[in-house]
């Protein structure tokens, strides 16, 4: 199913369950530069709501914390607060889902129970944070760091990024059982010397969700850019990414290459390939277990008590 399809099935959803709803065209591009999507489409608010306010009515949400939620999830570096309304953003659907853990709706992932969450968390990569969609809190001060995606994964993409990476990529890429990425150097970045990353086999996948992986793995290894909720936590911390599932070959195609690379990372591959060019003021990396395989909503959601209007949107 292609992203214009997506569209067209949100938005009918939408409809269904709120026909007041008005929808317009996405505006994409910069200030001076803007231009109306072809495909996308947002939600458009009425003057008496602020953007939050609406988004709690129309999807039935009844978590009392849902305005600090919501701030957290608009805060981050990704112009999340201007895609915060668009049908098929990825923030949108992280912080719909998630806002509704809580003690009295625990969430349960591989076994484990949740009751807290964060948005958004800034940790330490070289010189700006990394900002990682979800975080989970569980008992014993276990943390589940979770990145989301909605249908980024559809379009291949393989955008270049600083220099400052290389000698990370350099000691870790050797390490990952059989070889399967590689680094493209040089590729310009931001007018600068920069580099990218590339399967081993030539195949054309959705590089950037790896990269931004591996970054959010060195902010693990580093800890928080600021006074975050979770510095004094003393539990495991886990990684992995979530993904909405949309059946079909890029789905399937990016799940195994997530298993081939991220999947096999270890805490002992991490300290080996930081320790040298990084001072870790606190050492998190032996902390650090990475999931195996990829999460899904519909997995993770399943059993879950959802808003209806959520479940309904999502079709989850």
């Amino acid at each position: 199913m292609d992203k214009e399809k997506i569209i067209h099935q949100l938005e009918a959803r939408l409809l269904k369950i709120c026909p007041d709803v008005i929808t317009r065209p996405t505006v994409v591009g910069r200030e001076g530069a803007t231009k109306e999507s072809e495909w996308s489409r947002q939600i458009v608010v009425p003057g008496r709501y602020s953007m939050d306010e609406y988004l709690k009515t129309v999807f039935g949400i009844s978590n009392p914390d849902w305005g600090k939620l919501y701030k957290q999830a608009t805060s981050g570096a990704g112009q999340e607060a201007d895609r915060i309304s668009t049908l098929h953003s990825s923030s949108l659907l992280a912080l719909l889902c998630f806002s509704n853990v809580t003690k009295e709706t625990p969430l349960y992932i591989d076994g484990i129970e949740y009751t807290k969450v964060w948005f958004e968390v800034k940790n330490k990569v070289f010189d700006r944070p990394s900002n990682i969609d979800i975080v989970l809190e569980g008992e014993n001060s276990d943390l589940l760091f979770l990145e989301s995606k909605f249908t980024e994964y559809l379009t291949p993409a393989s955008n270049a990024f600083s220099e400052k990476y290389f000698n990370f990529y350099r000691n870790i890429l050797p390490m990952i059982d059989g070889f399967p990425l590689r680094m493209v150097y040089p590729r310009k970045y931001d007018n600068q010397d920069g580099m990218g990353l590339e399967c081993s086999s030539n195949a054309k996948l959705y590089m950037d969700g790896i990269k931004q992986c591996f970054s959010h793995l060195i902010g693990l290894c580093q800890g928080p850019a600021e006074k975050e909720k979770w510095e004094d936590k003393s539990g495991k911390i886990r990684f992995a990414e979530i993904l909405y599932e949309i059946p079909g070959e890029e789905f399937n195609s990016y799940k195994s290459l997530y298993s081939k690379t991220i999947g096999l990372i270890k805490a002992e591959m991490l300290r080996k390939a930081i320790e040298p060019i990084l001072e870790l003021e606190n050492n998190y990396t032996d902390r650090i277990e990475v999931c195996p395989q990829i999460r899904t909503y519909q997995d993770v959601f399943k059993e879950f008590k959802l808003p209806e209007n959520v479940r309904e949107y999502h079709g989850l």
